[in-house]
């Protein structure tokens, strides 16, 4: 008996499909999903593993060569230690290696170019040169004015590093150019959008069960109101601004922040600024002044970044702020002839 197709339902639209509560949505046809947040935590944790087995490598070579060049030098194995002439070299080194390691292996976790992973958008550099430099040259001016108010020791382990004009003159050159890239790299490339990523995940997850046992959030989903819902990403957390429709161009080449939340952004700044400055406690013989002093510095530098939403723009900042310091050196020392003058 043929069928009369008058008689027969209309066929459901895409938007009459009922989607279940727990089941994240689909995207469009015709939209790429969403990628993965870059860096995570666990890119951040390898990144981590490199820098220590270039600086174990290194280290170890520097350790076995000092006991067989020891005996023949004037220095002794400690100050040798400090000697900048020594100490800058092999740290550029593990700073080359790891960085070389990173741009060849995180490619291959990410599927885009290193440059893009981190988000390194030197084209905002090019556009905001001036602006930039000035934040950092300000911020270093701030910075100086303020310490003289504050209680920082008269010396610090750090001190003797600056002994020899050519030693310093070596300071300055791979503090204006290697440490900053590679510090902002470790801080503000890896850690800072990981722990923020971190962050926005495991609030995310915790108000899944809250959700699913039907608490205040929990509602059906009205017709094609799936449409209109945020994305939940596993990788690229969202606090209600992400959606299909924002920019898909640009998130699906990844050459966008995932939209942190702001409590994602404070927790990431504190805890990568306490990281900052721990990271030259040594040096500054742990002293709370000048540890408050590189926290307020990191803060400043987290901001460029989370702002310009590019990596290269905080590395620049932070370059102008080492090189003001290292100008006004220059200047109070005479071009670096009377050291002597630091320590009055």
């Amino acid at each position: 008996m043929p069928i009369d197709p008058s008689s027969l339902p209309p066929a459901a639209s895409p938007d009459d499909v009922a989607l279940p509560g727990d089941q994240v949505p689909i995207a469009p046809v015709g939209e790429r999903p969403l990628p993965a947040a870059t860096p995570n935590l666990g890119h951040t944790l390898m990144f981590g593993l490199l820098v220590a087995l270039a600086g174990f490598i290194i280290g170890l070579i520097f350790q076995l060569s000092l006991m067989h060049i020891a005996p023949h030098m004037r220095e002794s194995t400690e100050q040798m230690q400090t000697d900048p002439l020594l100490v800058i070299p092999i740290e550029a080194l593990i700073y080359a290696i790891a960085g070389a390691a990173s741009f060849l292996i995180f490619p291959l976790f990410w599927n885009r170019p290193f440059s893009q992973g981190i988000h390194w958008r030197a084209f905002i550099v090019r556009s905001r040169v001036w602006l930039l430099v000035g934040i950092g040259v300000a911020t270093s001016v701030v910075v100086q004015l303020l310490s003289n108010f504050l209680p920082i020791p008269k010396e610090l382990p750090i001190d003797k590093f600056f002994t020899h004009p050519l030693g310093v003159w070596l300071i300055a050159i791979f503090g204006v150019t290697v440490a900053p890239a590679f510090e902002e790299l470790a801080f503000r490339g890896f850690l800072l959008p990981s722990l923020a990523s971190a962050w926005d995940w495991v609030t995310q997850r915790a108000r899944t069960p809250r959700e699913l046992l039907g608490g205040p959030a929990a509602h059906p989903r009205a017709e094609g109101e799936w449409r209109s819902q945020p994305v939940v990403d596993a990788a690229l957390p969202s606090n209600g601004e992400v959606t299909w429709k924002s920019s898909p161009a640009r998130r699906a080449s990844g050459n966008e922040d995932p939209r942190w939340s702001i409590s994602a952004l404070i927790f990431s700044t504190i805890i990568t600024s306490i990281g900052f400055a721990m990271l030259h406690g040594a040096q500054l013989a742990h002293s709370l002044a000048p540890l408050g002093v590189l926290f307020t510095v990191s803060v400043v530098l987290c901001i460029t970044r989370l702002r310009f939403h590019s990596l290269a723009a905080s590395t620049l900042v932070h370059s102008m702020y080492n090189a003001t310091i290292f100008v006004m050196l220059f200047i109070g020392t005479d071009g670096f002839r009377h050291l002597d003058k630091l320590s009055k």
